[in-house]
């Protein structure tokens, strides 16, 4: 109950972008965070996801940090670690807007060990 009415004050009390006083955080906001259009990586990314989930494939695993909780072992799944790892379709696209709009040189995947988003599509424009 509390967290309800926690988001209905915040709702009620906020504003619209135009109170965002930041010319960059403006920009960010309208232009990656409240984007409605489609780009043409996102089917490529969506399709490479579909691979990914339909893969019967295993690969070796070391890892160094505190361990999976849901794949144990050395020997994982390529589909057990796209279905628990990768982001959501909306938070993937929300990803790849921060890539395209900042055009890193070099980005680094840390995390799933499958990196969804490649270097070519990351160099799209609007």
């Amino acid at each position: 109950m509390f967290q309800l009415l926690a988001y209905l004050r915040f709702w009620l009390r906020s504003g619209n972008a135009h109170g965002l006083h930041s010319p960059f955080v403006f920009g960010l906001y309208t232009a990656v965070v409240r984007h409605t259009g489609t780009f043409g990586a996102y089917a490529a990314i969506e399709a490479r996801r579909q691979q990914l989930l339909a893969s019967t494939a295993s690969i070796s695993v070391t890892d160094f940090g505190a361990g999976s909780h849901t794949c144990a072992g050395p020997q994982r799944r390529v589909a057990d670690i796209a279905r628990t790892a990768a982001k959501p379709k909306h938070l993937a696209q929300l990803l790849f807007r921060l890539a395209n709009y900042f055009r890193p040189a070099t980005m680094l995947e840390l995390g799933t060990s499958l990196g969804q988003i490649g270097r070519a599509s990351c160099r799209e424009r609007v």
